[in-house]
C-alpha cells in the first residue's frame, strides 16, 4: 500500500512494479486486491493500460482445487504437444485462488486474471492467477445448433467455465519458454536444438533488451489470449486434466470436453460482433483469439465442424445459421487440430519468430 501511494504521487512506473513484486509475495491472503493501470485490451495498439482497482474474498473450497492444479502443473505439462526443451526449465508455481468479487472498478470484470503484466516480474519474481467465480453469467439458451449439443453445454456450463478459466490462466499463460540471449551473449537454450517446425537449428531468439511484447507488438495480446484458450481446449481432451481439477466429473469428462468445443465454436462466431469491417481488425484480444480457434477447427477438415446458412422457420423464415459438430471426432480430428496449432504457436513465441507467427495468425 505504501508503494501504491508513492506511485500515485509521482507516477513512477518502477515504483508500481515494486508494488507488484510485493503483491506477488503476499501468498494466499483471505482478502485479495490489486490496483493500477493494468490491462491494455481497450487500446487498439495494445499499449496504453486501463485503470482498475478491485477487492475480493477468497473462496476457500474452490481454491483447494486450483491449488491442486498448481501442485500438479509440471506433471500435466508433459501432455503438451511441444518438445520439453520448449518448456520452462522450472515451472514458477503461482498463488492460484478462486475469488468472490466485492468490488471491481473498471469498464468490465473478467472471469480470470493473470498478473502482473510486467514480463520481467513474471519471469523473475512470479505471478498470480485468480478465478473470479461470482462473475460467471448463467447460460439460458443456445442458438444455432442441434438441441442435444445445446443441452449438453447448458448441463455442464458451470464446470466447463471453471475448467476453461483454470487451464487458460495457469497452464495457458504460464507455459512455454522464451529463448533469449543476455547482454553477455549467453543463451538460455542449446544452440544445436532443432526447431520442430522447420527441422533446422534455432535461427531466431530474443536478443538482449528485447521482450515478448516488444517483438510481437500489437499482435502480442490477441496471440497470447488465443494461445491460452487453445491450451484450455486442448487439455479438455485428456481425462487426467479432470482428475486434477474436477475429479468428481471423471465419469462424464467427455461430455464436458464436448461442451468446451461447442462453446468455443459459438464464441468464435460471436466474436464477429467485435470485428470492424472498415479497419479489418478485431477490437478485442480475446474475441480475436476465439475467432482464430474457430478457423483452426473449421480447417481441420473431415466435416468435423460445419457452419451453414439456413432459415429459421420459427422467426418468420429469416436468414439463420446452422452449426453441426461431429461428436465422434472430438478426440481425434479436434484434438489433433488443436495440438498441431499449439505446437506452432509455442515454437514461434519461444523463438521470437514474429514473421511465421503473424502469417499463421
Amino acid at each position: 500500500i505504501e508503494l501504491y501511494l508513492e506511485h500515485f504521487y509521482n507516477g513512477d512506473i518502477e515504483v508500481h512494479k515494486d508494488s507488484q513484486r510485493a503483491w506477488v509475495k503476499d501468498i494466499s491472503p483471505i482478502i485479495e486486491s490489486n490496483i493500477g493501470f493494468i490491462e491494455t485490451y481497450m487500446d487498439p495498439i495494445g499499449v496504453r493500460a486501463e485503470f482498475e482497482g478491485w477487492v475480493a474474498v477468497v473462496n476457500k473450497e474452490q481454491s483447494l482445487r486450483t491449488s491442486n492444479l498448481v501442485s500438479r502443473a509440471e506433471e500435466l505439462l508433459k501432455l503438451s504437444p511441444w518438445p520439453k526443451e520448449f518448456e520452462k526449465d522450472k515451472f514458477l508455481k503461482p498463488d492460484f485462488t478462486s475469488l468472490s468479487v466485492v468490488a471491481f472498478g473498471s469498464s468490465g470484470t473478467p472471469l480470470g486474471i493473470y498478473i502482473p503484466n510486467y514480463d520481467d516480474i513474471r519471469q523473475e519474481d512470479g505471478f498470480k492467477n485468480v478465478f473470479l467465480a461470482n462473475n460467471v453469467a448463467k447460460l439460458k439458451k443456445i442458438n444455432y445448433m442441434e438441441k442435444s449439443l445445446g443441452d449438453n453445454l447448458l448441463k455442464h456450463s458451470k464446470n466447463n467455465i471453471f475448467f476453461k478459466v483454470a487451464y487458460h490462466e495457469l497452464l495457458g499463460h504460464g507455459c512455454g519458454k522464451l529463448f533469449n540471449e543476455n547482454s553477455a551473449g549467453e543463451k538460455n537454450f542449446d544452440e544445436n536444438l532443432l526447431n520442430p517446425i522447420t527441422n533446422k537449428k534455432i535461427e531466431t531468439w530474443y536478443k538482449s533488451e528485447e521482450t515478448w511484447s516488444s517483438v510481437f507488438g500489437k499482435l502480442s495480446n490477441p496471440y497470447e489470449e488465443c494461445r491460452a484458450d487453445s491450451v484450455a481446449l486442448y487439455y479438455s481432451c485428456f481425462e487426467e486434466s479432470f482428475d486434477v481439477l474436477l475429479a468428481e466429473c471423471k465419469p462424464f469428462w467427455q461430455e464436458i470436453c464436448l461442451a468446451s468445443f461447442t462453446e468455443f465454436v459459438l464464441q468464435g462466431l460471436g466474436a464477429l460482433e467485435y470485428y470492424n469491417t472498415d479497419t479489418k481488425a478485431f477490437g478485442q484480444a480475446h474475441m480475436n483469439g476465439r475467432f482464430v480457434i474457430l478457423k483452426v477447427l473449421l480447417e481441420a477438415g473431415n466435416d468435423f465442424i460445419k457452419i451453414s446458412k439456413t432459415k429459421n422457420s420459427e422467426e418468420n423464415n429469416i436468414d439463420w445459421i446452422s452449426i453441426d459438430i461431429d461428436k465422434s471426432q472430438i478426440l481425434t480430428t479436434g484434438k489433433k487440430a488443436m495440438g498441431d496449432f499449439l505446437l506452432k504457436m509455442n515454437v514461434f513465441k519461444a523463438t521470437a519468430d514474429y514473421q511465421r507467427a503473424s502469417e499463421i495468425y
